[in-house]
């Protein structure tokens, strides 16, 4: 979004633009976290995971092949916010299904750090792939379009491995019933 149009892919938008760009995906994610819900509720939490995952590698997918304009980058990130607020919202059920009743806490513990740990690496990785191959304009190095197809690809392929996982993560409920005494 903030690209010089000499980068060949950029739009030289404002920091509020570039914003502004994000923000439909911030919507989506809101608005599709009480219907993953109801898809748990329906069909399981695996599903709603696995369903949410793949939403989410559609969205990077399309910003693979569409990035000739402000809208189709809009559409593509709100795409991928979808299927963020799908399959973040199904994490806890698993959690709760799948955990014994007395480790709770600490699952739903491991649950967050999980997800920091995910987006921290997911940071690093995004930048390594971002400066391995760069372009240079005037005195500046900005990451080239490949690069970004490159990574949009990464993250594709990390939600459909993750949709696949989703659907082997056992759900039995393992409650401890209280000893009778």
């Amino acid at each position: 979004m903030q690209a010089p149009p000499a980068s060949g892919y950029g739009f030289g938008s404002s920091v509020l633009a570039s914003g502004m760009a994000m923000a439909p995906s911030g919507i989506a994610m809101l608005l599709l976290s009480p219907v993953s819900a109801a898809l748990s509720r329906r069909f399981g939490p695996k599903t709603a995971l696995a369903l949410g995952a793949a939403v989410i590698a559609l969205g990077f997918l399309s910003r693979i092949v569409f990035t000739g304009s402000y809208l189709q980058i809009v559409i593509g990130t709100t795409i991928a916010g979808a299927g963020t607020g799908i399959a973040y919202a199904a994490m806890p059920s698993l959690v709760l299904r799948g955990a014994p009743a007395s480790e709770l806490a600490a699952a739903n513990g491991l649950n967050a750090l999980a997800r920091s740990v995910g987006s921290s690496l997911a940071s690093a990785i995004g930048g390594t792939i971002l400066a391995a191959s760069t372009i240079t304009l005037g005195a500046y190095a900005l990451p080239s379009l490949t690069a970004y197809r490159v990574l949009f690809a990464a993250c594709a392929g990390a939600a459909v491995v993750g949709a696949l996982v989703a659907l082997v993560i056992p759900t039995g409920r393992h409650a401890e019933e209280p000893a009778a005494g």
